[in-house]
């Protein structure tokens, strides 16, 4: 199947034609280039005529140049000068047209791009109002579940004065059956005892007052009992209509506000629509129209320039079950960050269509990445970033996409601004955490102990080359993490003990080794993260506060005037806070929603190096800048000569383990990926 290369929308399989998202597009970019048809038709008319008159000219200036003119000024003046001004009037309305037409598509995108941002204050609006209801209708929830408790007790109350009176009736019924038996009894004893009084006076008496009694109180005894049941029955269903009444009087404020709610729903939908046609054609503007708009600008200036392409941009899919795939790659010259925000949704959009979810995406610190950072978090700084997540602006329904700084350039930050700190005048930094200093020459009398004393080292992978950076080695990642890792602090700490009283000139070096031989032992980790409670994320929170507090305190001094000197740079701050938030929120939100597992191990980019060391070193010999049409021709043997399935996945290497189809995803909703970006000079 055919795929169109360059500029454009692509497509990796027919399935996608069943798509009614793309195929609703598709219909969009239909009714948007009709627009612009007729406008197109008339430029390219006038090019043709003017066309057909210069051929024309052509054809007829041969009659002069073979000698077949008789007159050859009156032949001028008839006939070639005519044509001419005919070619030259048909030219001109071509140029008028197609500035017209430029001028009308230019106001049109910024038209589309103000009601794009009118439309999406307005979704802001909605979305606070939704929100607004939302806590409104909890309330009313509330309420209505506060009723209906109370609405339950009343009626399991009225059901016990029902059975009360039940019972009532049942030993009223009884004491029918023995009121008889107990009045006979007591006039037989009462006859009794008038005889037994005759010969025995008090005995008698006696026995007439308690032949009398016993009658009287069984006949009190129920009338009571009977009494007390009705009006206890009385009383509960007097409860159960009030709580009643107060339920149906909390149900209605919940009503309307559900009503308000899937009114505003309902409008939310509506403008998220209308804003997905403006999408469409800033889109469709920048792909579709592209070549069009530079063939007219070519005519009307009479000039075409041509700019050959210095970087590549390449996107690279990266599942968190090791699945990865470079899906594009663009020429380009730089590219700016709007230009790059666009492609990014493009490709969140895409990856969509065939059912893959983006959670996060990775890139590393280049000026044009992090300007493009800050559109996406809009503009925070390492004081303000207490999020890293955004929306999914074309599903809500998907989780969140997480900007998370490559860790690997994040480490290579640190290690740069260690480097950099001294006091002598080559050095631009002089960081220092409360009394103390940070300096490079700590770690490098370290390393010139540990070989002077020790006949084994301590730390056998430190060489001289960790210290003496050139532009080269600043590159390599495992240069960085060396120098702070574990291993590293571990023979800080032995250097400090050796240099007794004064080794306390290394509390803050070894402090601060404390915090980058976490980075470097949990980012590196290849255990899963199977919940929000492991406790690599507690240490990576607590290396993220101390970080926080350390640049807290010294900005808040009064006593330092050059603040910045002494802290690491901003944007390693920045850097370091979106690597360990964003991290920290994509484990988040994964495992509220899923039962799954998060690799440190894969939160990288270090796949997309792996890229382009191939592209220099690998394939068509050692070549630091190739062109693109070797790129991409090389990019598609580092496609088939890796397996689709990573060996650090969990069936990676197996024997048993068949390969999976890139084109097929079966797995697409369980299957999380992030588009990588990089750029790199060819």
């Amino acid at each position: 199947m055919a795929e169109s290369r360059g500029p454009g929308y692509w497509k990796l399989n027919n399935s996608i034609l069943e798509e009614n998202e793309y195929c609703n597009m598709s219909a969009m970019q239909d009714r948007i280039h009709e627009k612009y048809k007729c406008d197109f038709d008339h430029v390219f008319e006038s090019l043709w005529k003017g066309l057909i008159y210069l051929s024309a000219f052509i054809q007829s200036l041969n009659v002069i140049t073979r000698g077949r003119s008789q007159d050859d000024y009156n032949y001028i003046a008839d006939i070639l000068y005519p044509l001419i001004e005919e070619a030259k009037t048909k030219f001109d309305g071509m140029t008028i047209n197609a500035e017209g037409l430029l001028q009308q598509i230019n106001s049109d995108f910024e038209q589309c791009v103000v009601d794009l941002k009118i439309k999406n204050d307005m979704l802001k609006n909605i979305v606070s109002h939704l929100n607004e209801l939302e806590k409104e209708l909890e309330g009313a929830q509330k309420c209505v579940d506060n009723a209906e408790h109370q609405c339950r007790i009343k009626r399991e109350h009225l059901s016990a004065a029902e059975n009360a009176l039940s019972n009532a009736k049942r030993k009223l019924e009884v004491a029918k059956r023995n009121q008889i038996k107990t009045v006979v009894a007591g006039v037989a004893t009462t006859v009794a005892s008038f005889f037994a009084s005759l010969f025995v006076p008090p005995l008698g008496i006696a026995g007439m007052a308690a032949g009398i009694s016993t009658g009287i109180y069984g006949v009190t005894f129920l009338h009571k009992t009977v009494s007390t049941c009705l009006n206890n029955l009385k009383a509960a269903q007097s409860e159960v209509q009030s709580s009643e009444s107060a339920l149906e009087r909390a149900r209605n404020p919940k009503t309307e506000v559900e009503n308000k709610l899937n009114m505003a729903n309902k409008k939310k939908q509506q403008i998220k629509t209308q804003m997905e046609e403006l999408l469409t054609f800033v889109f469709y503007k920048f792909y579709t129209l592209l070549d069009e708009t530079n063939y007219m600008k070519t005519l009307c200036s009479g000039e075409e320039s041509l700019q050959l392409a210095s970087h590549v941009l390449q996107l690279l899919f990266l599942g968190h079950t090791g699945f990865r795939f470079p899906f594009a790659h663009y020429p380009t010259t730089q590219v700016t960050p709007s230009e790059m925000l666009l492609i990014f949704w493009q490709s969140v959009k895409m990856l969509g269509l065939f059912g893959f979810t983006v959670t996060y995406v990775s890139l590393d610190g280049a000026q044009y990445n992090r300007d493009f950072m800050k559109i996406l978090i809009d503009g925070k700084t390492s004081e303000t970033m207490f999020s890293m997540s955004i929306k999914n602006i074309y599903d809500s329904s998907k989780p969140n996409i997480h900007v998370i700084m490559d860790y690997s350039h994040v480490m290579k930050k640190i290690r740069n601004n260690i480097s950099k700190s001294g006091l002598l005048n080559t050095h631009k930094k002089v960081l220092k955490f409360e009394s103390n200093h940070i300096f490079w020459e700590h770690w490098y009398k370290a390393y010139q102990w540990d070989i002077a004393v020790n006949p084994f080292k301590i730390y056998q992978q430190l060489t001289m080359e960790h210290f003496f950076l050139t532009s080269q080695s600043k590159m390599r990642n495992k240069l960085a993490e060396d120098v702070l890792n574990e291993n590293m602090l571990h023979l800080m700490q032995c250097y400090q003990t050796s240099l007794k009283e004064k080794g306390d000139e290394l509390n803050s070096s070894i402090e601060f080794l404390k915090k980058t031989s976490v980075l470097a032992k949990k980012f590196r980790d290849q255990r899963p993260i199977c919940q929000y409670s492991d406790k690599r994320l507690d240490e990576n929170r607590e290396v993220l506060n101390w970080f926080r507090a350390w640049e807290a305190n010294f900005k808040q001094s009064t006593e330092i005037k050059d603040k910045e000197k002494c802290l690491l740079s901003f944007q390693t701050r920045e850097d370091l806070t979106s690597l360990l938030v964003g991290f920290d929120e994509m484990c988040k939100d994964r495992f509220q929603r899923i039962s799954s597992s998060i690799i440190p191990h894969r939160i990288n980019s270090d796949v997309l190096e792996n890229i382009f060391s191939q592209q220099r070193g690998l394939h068509n010999g050692a070549n630091t800048n190739p062109i693109y049409l070797t790129y991409s021709r090389t990019m598609n043997t580092i496609i088939l000569g890796e397996g689709s399935i990573s060996r650090k996945s969990n069936t990676g290497g197996l024997s048993n383990c068949t390969t999976t189809n890139i084109y097929t995803t079966g797995t697409s909703k369980e299957t999380c990926s992030e588009p990588c970006k990089k750029i790199r000079k060819q």
